[in-house]
Order: C-alpha cells, then sequence, then structure tokens
C-alpha cells in the first residue's frame, strides 16, 4: 500500500511510520517515500545521498525522519535531560550581566566589557540556523552532545581568561555550542510527540528557558559578590557533564543511514559559510556602532555593506543552488509561519534587552546590589515560567494556539507599556506588579507560537522551521541590544554633559564608568547622574512598547489550524489500522488457499494422504510448520516416495 504524496500540512502529521523523506526545493512537492523504497534507490547512500535530478535541474536529496515515540517513563527521563541543557544554556546567557563589572574591574576594560555578551550572542545566533539541517543529516542525538560539549569546552575556558580578547574568544566558543543546544533540545521533542501533545512539553520546555533566563544573574551576582565571576562559568561545567551523560543513556539513537562520507556531501557547505559570514558581520557592526566605533567609521560601514551583500548571495545560493538548503526559502512562502519568524525577531528584541537593561535599571538607579537586582527579575521569571506550562497544556486540551498568542501578546504589550513609567521612585511593588504583567504575557507566546509555525509548515522542515524560528529571535536580541546600546550610551552622555552640576571630566568618568557610579560625587552630582541615567533608559523602554505592540498586531495573521489537522489525520491512521486489520485474515485466506492446491497436487501424484499440510510444506515455506498435524511417519513416507527411494 503505497502512502498518499503529502501536499498539505496533514500529511505533515502522519508520523507513526518512519518515512525517507526526498526534499526538493523550489515549487515542487514533498514527498514521504517508504523507507524501503527509498533504500532501494540506487546509489542514493553511496553517492553522496543524492538521487535523480529533480523538476528544476537541482539534485533531489533524502532525509530520514527521526520521529519516535516513547513509553512516558522514558519520556520523562529525556524530558529532564533536555530541560537541564535548556536551562544551562539560557542561564549562561543572562548570569554574565551581572558579573560584568566586576570582570571590567579585573580586567580594566570598561569600554570593551561589553563585548563579552555580544561574542556569546553574535556566535549562539549564527550557528543556530545551522543546527536543524545538520541534525537532519547526521542525527539529533549526536549533534546535540557536541553542542553540549562545545558548550562545556568555551564556559571551562572562559574561567580561565587573563585579559579581555581571550574573554571574548571564548565566550563565543561557549555561545556556538548553545545554539546548539536551543535549537535541538526543540528539535528532538517536537520529534518524539505527536502534534497534538506539542504544545504540552513544548510549554514546559519553555518554563525551563525562563527559569534559566531568571535564575542567571541571580547567580552571577551571588558569584561575583561572595567568591569570584570565574565560577559563574565554571559552575555549569558539571552540569552541562550530567546532561551530556542524560541523553547518551536515555534518548534513543534514531540511526541515520549512510556513509559518513554521503553524509558530508549533503551539507549546503557553501550556505553554511556565506550565512556564518553574513551574520558576523551584520553583527559585530551593529553591536560595536555607537558604543566602539562610530556609526559612520568606515569599518562599521565596510562591515554592514560586505554583510548585506555575502547574506544576498546566501539568498541566492539557497535558493538556485543548495540541494539541501540550511534555510529553505519556501518557508518564506507561507505567510503564518513568515509572519511568526517577523514576530519572533521583534519578541528577540524585547526579551533580550530587558534581561540586559532591567539589571541596568535596577542596579544604577535604584541602587541595588547584584543579587538584589537578580531576586527582583524572579516575579517575571516565576510567571512567565507557570504561563508557559499552562498555555502549553491549554494547547494540547483545545487544539487550538490562537487564544494563546493573541491574549499573551495583548497582555505583554500592556506590561511593556506599564514599565515606561519606570523612574527614580517607582515603589517595588509596582515594578513586581508590571513584571508580573509582563511575565505572564510572553509565557504565554513563547513556546506556543512554536507550536504554530511547526502546524503551519511541512512535517519535513520541522527541523530547518525550528532552528530558523529561534536564529530570528537571536538575531533580534543582537539588533535589540544594539539598539538599547547606542540609545543608551548617546542619551547618557547628551544627558550628564547637560547637567548645570557636572563639569565635564566628571561627565566624562561617569559615562566611562558605564556600569556602575565613580566614587567621591557628591550628593547633588550623585542625583544628577541618576537623573541622567534614569533619562537614557526611558526611550529604550519605549521602544520596547513599540515592538511588543506590532508583535501583538502581526499574531493576528497567523492561522490556525492544528485542531483541524489533528482532526483530519485521525481518520487517516484509523483507515491505515481498518485496512491493516482487513488484509491480515485475507493473507491467512490466501496461504489456506495455497496450502489446498499443493495437498491437491500431491494427492494426484503420490495417492491420498490427508488434505492437511505437511512437512514438505512447511519445508518450502508454503504454510506455517506449526499448521502441519500430519504424523511424523507418515510425512516421512510420503518423501521418500516422493524421491522414488525405499526403506
Amino acid at each position: 500500500m503505497q502512502p498518499s504524496r503529502a501536499t498539505s500540512a496533514r500529511a505533515a502529521e502522519q508520523e507513526d511510520s518512519p518515512v525517507q523523506m526526498s526534499v526538493l526545493e523550489g515549487d515542487a512537492a514533498l514527498a514521504p517515500q517508504p523507507m524501503a523504497a527509498a533504500l532501494a534507490e540506487p546509489d542514493i547512500e553511496a553517492d553522496a545521498g543524492i538521487s535523480r535530478p529533480g523538476k528544476l535541474g537541482k539534485r533531489r536529496i533524502s532525509i530520514q525522519d527521526q520521529s519516535d515515540r516513547l513509553p512516558f517513563r522514558k519520556l520523562l527521563l529525556v524530558f529532564m535531560a533536555m530541560a537541564l541543557a535548556l536551562l544551562l544554556s539560557f542561564l549562561d546567557s543572562t548570569s554574565v550581566s551581572t558579573a560584568l563589572p566586576a570582570i571590567a574591574n579585573d580586567f580594566s576594560a570598561a569600554k570593551s566589557i561589553s563585548w563579552v555578551g555580544n561574542s556569546f550572542l553574535i556566535a549562539n545566533t549564527a550557528f543556530q540556523v545551522l543546527y536543524g539541517r545538520i541534525s537532519d543529516i547526521f542525527g539529533r542525538k549526536w549533534v546535540l552532545m557536541g553542542a553540549l560539549m562545545i558548550f562545556a569546552l568555551g564556559n571551562l575556558l572562559s574561567g580561565f581568561s587573563q585579559n579581555m580578547a581571550m574573554m571574548i574568544v571564548f565566550r563565543a566558543v561557549a555561545g556556538a555550542g548553545a545554539g546548539g543546544i536551543n535549537s535541538l533540545a526543540m528539535i528532538i521533542f517536537s520529534d518524539l510527540v505527536s502534534l497534538r501533545e506539542r504544545g504540552k512539553y513544548q510549554g514546559l520546555l519553555g518554563a525551563a528557558v525562563a527559569i534559566g533566563g531568571g535564575i542567571g544573574p541571580v547567580i552571577g551576582g551571588a558569584f561575583s559578590e561572595e567568591a569570584t565571576w570565574r565560577w559563574v562559568f565554571w559552575f555549569t561545567v558539571p552540569l552541562t557533564a550530567i546532561s551530556v551523560v542524560q541523553i547518551f543513556f536515555f534518548l534513543p539513537l534514531k540511526h541515520v543511514v549512510g556513509s559518513f562520507r554521503g553524509k558530508l556531501a549533503k551539507v549546503d557547505w557553501f550556505g553554511t559559510f556565506l550565512i556564518l559570514a553574513a551574520t558576523i558581520f551584520i553583527l559585530v557592526a551593529i553591536s560595536g556602532g555607537g558604543s566602539s566605533y562610530a556609526w559612520d567609521s568606515a569599518l562599521v560601514i565596510a562591515l554592514l555593506v560586505l554583510g548585506g551583500v555575502i547574506f544576498i548571495a546566501f539568498l541566492i545560493v539557497e535558493w538556485k543552488v543548495a540541494p539541501l538548503p540550511i534555510m529553505p526559502l519556501r518557508l518564506f512562502k507561507n505567510l503564518s509561519v513568515c509572519v511568526i519568524f517577523i514576530q519572533t525577531f521583534l519578541v528577540g528584541i524585547v526579551y533580550y534587552g530587558n534581561l540586559y537593561y532591567l539589571p541596568v535599571y535596577f542596579q544604577i538607579v535604584r541602587g541595588k546590589t547584584a543579587i538584589e537586582s537578580g531576586v527582583l527579575l524572579l516575579p517575571l521569571v516565576i510567571t512567565q515560567t507557570v504561563a508557559s506550562t499552562v498555555s502549553g497544556l491549554v494547547v494540547s486540551k483545545t487544539g487550538r494556539y490562537n487564544p494563546s498568542i493573541w491574549t499573551g501578546f495583548v497582555i505583554w504589550t500592556i506590561g511593556l507599556g506599564l514599565q515606561t513609567t519606570f523612574d527614580r521612585n517607582t515603589s517595588i511593588a509596582k515594578i513586581v506588579g508590571y513584571l508580573i504583567l509582563e511575565g505572564s504575557g510572553i509565557g504565554q507566546t513563547f513556546q506556543t507560537t512554536l507550536v504554530a509555525a511547526q502546524a503551519n509548515g511541512h512535517k519535513q522542515d520541522r527541523a530547518v522551521i525550528t532552528g530558523t524560528r529561534n536564529f530570528f529571535r537571536s538575531i533580534g536580541g543582537s539588533f535589540g541590544l544594539a539598539i538599547c546600546g547606542s540609545i543608551f550610551n548617546n542619551l547618557l552622555m547628551e544627558h550628564l554633559e547637560a547637567s548645570p552640576v557636572l563639569s565635564n571630566s566628571e561627565a566624562s568618568a561617569i559615562d566611562s564608568s558605564s556600569l556602575s557610579l565613580p566614587t567621591g560625587l557628591t550628593a547633588a552630582e550623585r542625583n544628577a547622574a541618576l537623573d541622567a541615567y534614569n533619562s537614557a533608559l526611558k526611550p529604550c523602554w519605549y521602544m520596547f512598547l513599540g515592538v511588543g505592540a506590532a508583535s501583538a498586531v502581526l499574531s493576528f495573521f497567523v492561522k490556525d489550524n492544528l485542531k483541524d489537522q489533528i482532526e483530519e489525520a485521525q481518520p487517516e491512521r484509523k483507515k491505515k489500522s481498518k485496512q491493516d486489520d482487513e488484509e491480515k485474515p485475507k493473507e491467512k485466506e490466501d496461504i489456506g488457499m495455497e496450502s489446498d492446491a499443493n495437498t491437491k497436487l500431491d494427492e494426484s501424484a503420490v495417492g491420498s494422504l490427508s488434505s492437511t499440510p505437511t512437512l514438505e510444506d512447511a519445508r518450502n515455506h508454503q504454510v506455517d510448520p506449526l499448521d502441519v498435524t500430519v504424523s511424523e511417519d507418515s510425512a516421512e513416507d510420503h518423501l521418500r516416495k516422493k524421491d522414488g527411494t525405499t526403506t
């Protein structure tokens, strides 16, 4: 029985049988093929996994479906491993924020300290889009374990850094590993659970993301104040090793067929090089513009132009050249998927911006310690965790994700609007209340939008949809931090110089300290500096409000088809099950008819024995040996007579 051609999202949910999926870029349909048929094609794996040319002149590449279903107990063990990996990745990205002042003091590098965070985020963003397709080719398990090892190595070396250059390089290594963790943990769980159950488990993974991102600043501040900032990086290493061990023993290995050389030939090397180069050039330019370098400097302009040209070349390669693109452009033909990518980019701007600049507000404008700053972020984290979990359960129960997405973005936008009222005298109760509102909003959207993207795309594109979506979130975060940094740095100096209380030298000293006020200031000078910091942060809050509102508007353009897919997929499965049940008695009937025919032939040749099957029938695989009921002696006599032998 041949499976039907998958031309709609309904076929994407037929996940219970392994298939070998042929991917042809362009308008050609994505057709799942039976595993046996795919393996029977000549030289698919021997010739680098490349089969016949497609309709558009491109080579057609076979990728293997890695879906699996596990008993609940095993699924729970895998979930714990994935949740720990995600928690560590996001914790590592935010814990450094409260450790930056201590690092800057040790290395005497206040002006370049922002590159500790920027290098991690740039590498995270650049590599994140690659892991989805790489895991399609080499298998999820080994690629995830490799990403975790890279992450651990980067953090270990970061703790041993002796200067700012070493710190920036090693943080980039950790970021490259973290990018793989973020994408693969979500991809793997999408492989292990059905589309209906996906909301529940992705919501729980979203809770791990929220907890990691939220407790990071607390842990970073605690190590910086009570021990040394180096432990901010070192303490993640043994925990990452535990995650690797969990994954090795608990995550089933879905073997991807083919030789290593054949798999290497499937990789879109040209596209990989181009997207890495384009991302790095563009993000280095926007991260350094306005702080390390002037926006109109030759270096920044050259990096932006070069990055833009390389990115255009990348799009052409993915469109016309790559047989198995790392970012298939057909994804952007789907309105809902395209909207979610744009929306995720906007969410990244606000999400990462808040995680980095709320601690600046708490520690400088409000005078809190690093630990207190982290504690003030907990209302945002806890409510985001609860909302992510609850919304996932609701999506799985109702089969609808748009109500959660709409509600979440509206509540989040209201919270961001209230955040614009933050000043030097805002009560702690109001701050906590507003952050609870924001957390309950963003928690309903963080992972629900991933379920929406996967539901609107093809099953074959599940990994690249997840990787591309996370890529847009990270690159949004990079843009957000760069824009906020430019606004904050420029306005801070402007307000300091405009203050009648501060001299030019004092304004320069305060601006150079950036993350802490210099000692020796009078009360009036200190108040003027704090007012300048508060005024410099205000435009960032207003930008967050505008971006959040735009995200809320975009959410109404996402098609909600999860329930329809589930309902349409169920009859397909029932029909297949019914057909299988009907075929089983038919096969037995055919075997019985064949046995009767063979028996009649034997009777005409050697006289009547019995109408029951013989051992010869069993020997010739015509019947099951258990169906032979004649005595051993009569069967042996029959065989001797047939062979012309005598006793």
